[in-house]
């Protein structure tokens, strides 16, 4: 199975966000409350974003963010678009973290 990522897919995931109106009011309303929070420098974890772009515009919020996505093809996508490589869920759905290690 071949896991890279070309430019122009990334490209199509970028179309299809902006294109998706009902992403696009998910991502206003996710914006609207972490801005209501107040926090300074919020530790922030991201799980399986519908698309990361939506993890990208969630980062410009600031914070310190730490993606997870369920499959290597997901991560290696979120990996071209947001520069770094996310972590992979375990095989049952876990995530290696202790509880309340992230304000968000």
């Amino acid at each position: 199975m071949n896991l890279d990522i070309s430019a122009q897919e990334v490209e199509q995931w970028n179309g299809d966000f902006r294109a998706d109106r009902p992403l696009q009011m998910e991502m206003e309303a996710v914006e609207r409350t972490f801005l209501s929070l107040e926090l300074t420098n919020p530790t922030c974890l991201d799980v399986g974003v519908v698309n990361p772009f939506g993890s990208l515009r969630l980062r410009r919020l600031g914070g310190y963010w730490t993606t997870v996505e369920a499959t290597p093809e997901r991560a290696r996508l979120a990996e071209a678009v947001l520069g770094e490589a996310p972590l992979l869920m375990g095989s049952a759905g876990e995530l290696p973290f202790e509880d309340k290690q992230f304000d968000v």
